[in-house]
């Protein structure tokens, strides 16, 4: 019953932000933390632990619900690490940029391991200490356990949104990192990316980073890692944080039906053409 109900207050969630008219940034802040919230009662009830933060990147309003201060695993998220190094120490060029790329839109793993070994010596650990020192705010996240197990860099949902809403606001990053996420390719290696996030609205409404893991990431009881993260109208900061002992297929049905309850208040203010 209790699932039931709480099924049943999330779609009504969707329901109220998809019908809302704001008429004052007070009235939309409320509905989005409806939104968020009803999102993260759904993930738990499916077995779901999340984290969810979506920062309007205008007003500096944040809400946030689940475990949006707790450390989880980036899987690769990471990724955005390495881009903004690479951008903001004005290497991002020649063979460094034609790595950049794919990384960004495809997750190549091949990519971001080939750069963390040329620029940190294969440290995760050393690439997380430059993005603390260089955007050092609370609950951030932190190095990986396991220094070989890049994608176990733990982040929160608000340190991630917090550091979008950094990259929007610096014009040395936001022109080329937010293209790049805004081309991501939806099926990369024969697995489809386009969950959560741009399982709800597309390209060029969307830019994307991803991660998914179910290897060395996922930390105990969890097996099972799915991040989407990204922005949305050049102006919202989102992240979705998600792990669980389900299978991949079932844990991205879940995460899918969060983003369409976090993104309903957006899309009614926005709507879903460019």
């Amino acid at each position: 019953m209790m699932r039931k109900s709480l099924v049943a207050l999330a779609a009504t969630a969707v329901t109220l932000a998809a019908s809302t008219t704001f008429t004052s940034p007070a009235s939309a802040s409320v509905t989005r933390q409806l939104a968020v919230q009803s999102a993260a009662d759904y993930a738990s009830s499916r077995g779901v632990h999340a984290a969810i933060s979506v920062i309007d990147t205008q007003t500096g309003v944040m809400n946030t619900s689940g475990y949006s201060t707790n450390r989880m695993p980036s899987a690769s998220v990471v990724k955005v690490y390495m881009a903004t190094y690479l951008l903001r120490t004005g290497q991002m060029y020649g063979a460094d940029e034609r790595l950049a790329w794919p990384m960004i839109t495809q997750s190549s793993n091949y990519a971001f391991e080939t750069l963390l070994r040329e620029h940190f010596h294969y440290s995760a650990t050393a690439l997380w200490n430059w993005i603390d020192q260089h955007y050092h705010f609370w609950r951030i996240g932190a190095p990986t356990p396991n220094n070989s197990c890049w994608g176990g860099t733990r982040i929160t949902a608000r340190g991630i949104t917090r550091l979008y809403q950094k990259i929007l606001a610096d014009p040395v990053v936001r022109p080329w990192l937010l293209k790049a996420m805004r081309h991501y390719e939806p099926v990369v290696d024969g697995f489809n990316q386009a969950f959560g996030i741009p399982s709800v609205l597309s390209k060029p409404l969307v830019g994307i980073k991803q991660g998914w893991s179910n290897g060395c990431s996922p930390q105990w009881p969890y097996r099972t890692v799915l991040n989407s993260t990204g922005i949305v109208y050049g102006r919202y900061a989102v992240a979705i944080l998600t792990e669980s002992t389900h299978s991949m297929s079932d844990q991205k049905k879940v995460i899918s039906r969060m983003a369409r309850m976090v993104l309903a208040p957006l899309i009614a203010s926005n709507g879903t053409s460019a």
